[in-house]
């Protein structure tokens, strides 16, 4: 764990790949609500630090390492019988849902999907030390979404987050017929990769 005095965020060349006692939070809470057996039957199946981590106390701003949280929701998507993309789709949806108050001054004035796209990027902030970007409009309604300095063995586990998170946004910005994918990766360096998502509506 690493604690943040500032608003400044740690730099992943400096300090590895980090997440906010946020994201376990989201992980800990869903998993709680919709899991057979609630969180004791994922605790009970994961690693032993682990388990320790996601059992114990985090608070909500702190950063911590990143990985552990792929067998958090690798094991979770297991007791869900479902893929890890499509439970983590459902976790971050309901956790952006959660958290949209403290995401106000993201989005807060938006005046359509087009510019609520543009801001995601900035939302990345709130829960990592990686994953921003930019977003373009590459035709009507469609617009290109990239992820920088995606941990190469989180990919999966964030292309779930990535669109579930967007399409709670999206949809509560008037977006309608949504599609939403991931297209295309880039290597950056051994330990990391940009994403690419495309997202149009009507």
């Amino acid at each position: 764990m690493q604690s943040e005095a500032s608003c400044e965020i740690p730099s992943p060349t400096e300090h590895g790949f980090l997440a906010r006692g946020l994201v376990y939070q989201g992980l800990r809470d869903f998993a709680a609500l919709r899991l057979p057996g609630g969180l004791p039957s994922l605790i009970e199946v994961l690693p032993a630090d682990v388990a320790g981590l996601l059992g114990g106390t985090l608070l909500a701003s702190e950063w911590y390492e990143a990985l552990p949280v792929l067998a958090v929701a690798n094991a979770a998507a297991r007791l869900a019988d479902q893929t890890l993309r499509d439970y983590m789709f459902a976790n971050a949806r309901w956790q952006g849902e959660r958290d949209l108050g403290a995401l106000q001054k993201i989005f807060l004035g938006a005046p359509s999907p087009e510019e609520v796209v543009r801001r995601l990027p900035a939302a990345s902030d709130h829960y990592f030390n990686f994953g921003g970007g930019e977003a373009v409009l590459i035709g009507t309604r469609t617009m290109r979404l990239s992820k920088r300095q995606i941990p190469r063995p989180l990919v999966d586990w964030f292309q779930g987050i990535c669109l579930g998170f967007a399409d709670m946004v999206l949809t509560r910005a008037g977006a309608r017929n949504l599609v939403m994918d991931f297209v295309s990766s880039e290597a950056e360096s051994a330990e990391s990769v940009t994403l690419y998502f495309e997202i149009s509506w009507t």
